[in-house]
């Protein structure tokens, strides 16, 4: 998504099982995103998983209370990534191998 409403649009149409929201994009507000997406009821229990240029302890004090499930601090390895997102994936009837992510 390019911006917080379109970002929330998109959400709204595809229903994801994972948000993962870069935090420092142009456009995208820092947090203004996060607090769309928890507000809005259809997309608000879908979990979020941050990715930031920050080390993990500031981004944790960053997104403390937004709802967010994790924080991924940049640069990151693909395993680390790959670890985040199982770890904060809803199970819901199949391995992750199997998932088509868009």
């Amino acid at each position: 998504a390019r911006g917080e409403h379109e970002g929330v649009d998109k959400a709204r149409e595809l229903q994801p099982d994972l948000i993962l929201v870069d935090l420092y994009l142009p456009r995208m507000g820092d947090l203004g995103l996060i607090k769309q997406l928890k507000e809005e009821a259809r997309v608000g229990n879908i979990p979020i998983v941050v990715i930031s240029p920050l080390p993990n302890d500031q981004s944790q004090q960053l997104v403390q209370g937004a709802g967010v499930q994790d924080v991924l601090a940049r640069p990151f390895r693909l395993m680390d990534l790959l670890g985040t997102v199982r770890k904060n994936l809803p199970v819901r009837g199949g391995p992750l191998d199997e998932t088509i992510v868009h």
